[in-house]
């Protein structure tokens, strides 16, 4: 789908929906590069199987494979995702995504968080590559619920999906708890398949 039939298609599904839906879809400015990735775990603990990011990420793959995405590389490395951890204290987040197109950074560190840099975009400056913190300070004594939904969570980032409100029916809200919903809201997983589905 060409970058102007799918902005319509979007406006679309946004004007039927109501306002509190509104807010529960909001896009980065980049989009991954194409309907393919591929991660590189470079995580250890903390925690014993099955409490182990390993496991998290593991968990987290099939609410994106069941999309338009999928697993895959491309001919010159494109779409590798990294995620490591550190203990990196109680002044920075519990995990958080950077994104590049190239050598160009998608996102900007603010606060111990990562933001939108509005560098990227959906045509001419993709991102091709993402690195996943976890941080072990925030992290450590959770179960596998939340690590899985953390993960979840910064792989949306990846693909270009933003905070919704904290009212929102989806793991994307900016606070992700042990009550938080284990999925997308419909109006995402519409924007992953519109994106990613060409």
């Amino acid at each position: 789908m060409n970058r102007a039939l799918k902005a319509a298609a979007i406006s679309a599904i946004l004007a039927s929906t109501s306002n509190q839906a509104l807010a529960c879809l909001s896009p980065h400015s980049w989009t991954w590069w194409n309907n393919t990735a591929y991660d590189e775990d470079l995580t250890s603990g903390p925690g014993v199987h099955p409490i182990t990011y390993t496991y998290a990420l593991t968990s987290a793959y099939p609410i994106y494979l069941a999309t338009a995405l999928d697993a895959g590389i491309g001919p010159n490395g494109e779409g590798k995702v990294t995620i490591s951890n550190f203990y990196y204290g109680a002044l920075f987040a519990e995990g958080w995504t950077r994104t590049w197109s190239g050598g160009l950074e998608c996102t900007q560190m603010i606060a111990g968080d990562s933001f939108d840099a509005y560098n990227c975009n959906d045509s001419t400056y993709r991102a091709n590559r993402a690195h996943i913190y976890m941080n072990d300070y925030a992290m450590a004594g959770t179960n596998q619920t939340l690590r899985t939904l953390a993960m979840k969570h910064e792989l949306g980032h990846v693909f270009g999906l933003g905070h919704v409100d904290q009212e929102c029916d989806s793991f994307m809200t900016p606070i992700v708890g042990y009550d938080a919903n284990q999925y997308l809201t419909v109006l995402e997983i519409g924007y992953i398949n519109d994106t990613y589905g060409e």
